[in-house]
């Protein structure tokens, strides 16, 4: 037994096959045997789901009752995306996934492989742009928001390490891309010395104000967003904890009002991010969540780190976005997708709404 081997029994306390998944030939029998035992691969169905841009996600769907079985159907299979370990602490993507799924926020997780996981899907519908805006399921959103910041327990050695990351990111964009078209895009719009200077007076302008921290999603775009509608009402489930971790409350709150613009680099818009009416019922929602006074002073102290926090995700997604440019293999135009993330983050001396 591997050292992740022995990782995953102590903490996750799930199977561990030392086995990849084939995205375009995968043979799901390794797995099968390991949680459904006598079910033969050939009664199972896969499609390769299109949304995700860090990963492949395949949906199984098996065509025998399981009912003895740990395994249940449909379930979802995570390829992990090349070179994703500069992006993601595994590791703490899967407890993520475990302290979610504790609290009934996330689905089990089956088995871990040597270049992904199975776990349970999460039925339902994700979100779109207009459902974003609707008063009726933002307030779900919202709450549900509210509800995983109040409920998951972070352990007090555990602080925020995004202005690390950022950092990491900046120090890891290549100096030239394999075309030279995409070189020269780089070369002619990217300053990175006047990025550093950026982070760093966003970082002091954060610590100055000292926001609260708790566990966040930190990627709270549509597909990551479901939906679903029954005899109860509406419920609102996140998926994909891979970017999860302890962060700075606002900056969730933040970073989901950034993806109302879209992630289609044709028709993203970042005049459809909400206006301060919006925000403010929304942040209200969200504080009556986590059981806190919603008072004027409490909403227009979240609303300010809410607009700070606006530049921090644009700086956190395009440095993100700048060094998948040279490494993903995912068909996703990563390099336009940095540029338009940061064209939002004005230069430092001219901005006054990231002043504290």
């Amino acid at each position: 037994m591997n050292d992740f081997a022995r990782w995953v029994e102590k903490h996750l306390d799930v199977p561990y096959l030392d086995v990849s998944i084939d995205v375009d030939e995968p043979d799901f029998q390794p797995l099968l045997d390991e949680v459904a035992p006598g079910v033969d691969k050939s009664k199972l169905y896969h499609k390769r789901m299109t949304d995700g841009i860090t990963n492949v996600v395949l949906k199984c769907q098996v065509d025998v009752p399981l009912d003895d079985h740990t395994l249940s159907s449909p379930f979802l299979i995570r390829i992990y995306g090349s070179a994703t370990e500069m992006f993601i602490d595994r590791k703490q993507e899967m407890l993520n996934h475990k302290r979610l799924h504790a609290i009934g926020r996330a689905q089990p997780i089956f088995a871990v492989l040597k270049n992904g996981y199975a776990y349970g899907y999460c039925p339902g519908r994700p979100a779109s742009l207009s459902d974003f805006s609707s008063p009726a399921i933002s307030s779900h959103i919202a709450k549900s928001l509210g509800e995983i910041h109040r409920r998951v327990h972070v352990p007090a050695h555990e602080k925020p390490r995004m202005f690390s990351q950022i950092r990491s990111w900046l120090d890891n964009v290549p100096e030239s891309y394999s075309t030279a078209e995409k070189t020269a895009r780089l070369r002619k719009h990217v300053d990175m010395a006047s990025l550093r200077k950026t982070l760093a007076h966003l970082e002091d302008v954060v610590c100055a104000r000292d926001p609260e921290t708790c566990f966040c999603h930190n990627d709270l775009l549509c597909h990551n967003v479901i939906i679903a509608h029954d005899s109860k009402g509406t419920d609102v489930q996140f998926i994909d904890y891979e970017y999860g971790g302890v962060n700075y409350c606002a900056y969730d709150i933040a970073n989901h009002f950034n993806e109302f613009a879209g992630l289609d680099v044709e028709t993203i818009d970042y005049s459809r991010c909400p206006g301060e009416d919006f925000r403010r019922q929304w942040v209200t929602a969200y504080l009556h969540a986590r059981d806190d006074d919603a008072t004027e002073t409490h909403v227009n102290r979240l609303l300010k780190d809410i607009s700070i926090f606006t530049h921090v995700s644009h700086l956190y997604w395009g440095a993100w976005a700048l060094v998948q440019a040279a490494v993903s293999e995912i068909d996703f135009d990563y390099l336009s997708y940095a540029l338009v993330r940061l064209d939002q983050v004005p230069p430092v001396i001219q901005d006054t709404a990231i002043k504290g």
